[in-house]
């Protein structure tokens, strides 16, 4: 397990240095967006049966397909709820659902998690943070997905409350592929 840890560690390592240096350029194509998140579905919940706990996705029906780069979105959006279920006990639930706006599309992760305190939660984005919580792995997934949502011309915010559980926000243009 320690190996994996960090040869997990180390690749994540080496992506984060590769998107900070612009060595990483995103793939951009449309995306049915749809079916990203059909297939986060199914690839989540197993595990949410498995540890009991609520796992919804909801979005509009008449959800957009978007210009972006459908496997660093992807990435993000995993690493976001894998945090999600990490932080959220037995019982508890895990919310994604999408909104669309005229100019905006927001992905919306939410989890009823003992959440972030307020002294922690402006450097949970920095890498290698891994607050005082011993179930974080090595403190740079939130720090790449912030480089990529903010490389596809997006952000990425954060809203917690100790005990309650914390909300992650991730907000994309439209028209994402002409941020690059």
């Amino acid at each position: 397990k320690e190996s994996e840890r960090i040869t997990y560690m180390v690749e994540e390592l080496l992506d984060f240095s590769k998107f900070v240096s612009g060595r990483i350029k995103l793939e951009y194509e449309t995306v049915s967006l749809v079916n990203l998140l059909e297939h986060i579905r199914k690839q989540l919940t197993p595990r949410a049966t498995r540890e009991k706990l609520r796992f919804t996705v909801d979005y509009p029906e008449d959800l957009p397909d978007l210009f972006t780069d459908a496997n660093r979105l992807k990435q993000v959006f995993i690493n976001i709820l894998d945090n999600a279920f990490n932080f959220t006990r037995t019982g508890g639930s895990v919310s994604f659902r999408t909104e669309v706006m005229e100019k905006e599309l927001k992905f919306i992760i939410a989890d009823t998690g003992c959440g972030i305190s307020p002294e922690e939660l402006p450097m949970v984005k920095e890498k290698f943070y891994k607050g005082k919580s011993s179930q974080s792995k090595n403190g740079i997934g939130l720090s790449i997905c912030d480089e990529i949502v903010t490389k596809m011309g997006g952000r990425l915010d954060i809203m917690s409350q100790l005990g309650v559980g914390t909300t992650v926000i991730v907000t994309l243009p439209r028209e994402v592929g002409s941020h690059d």
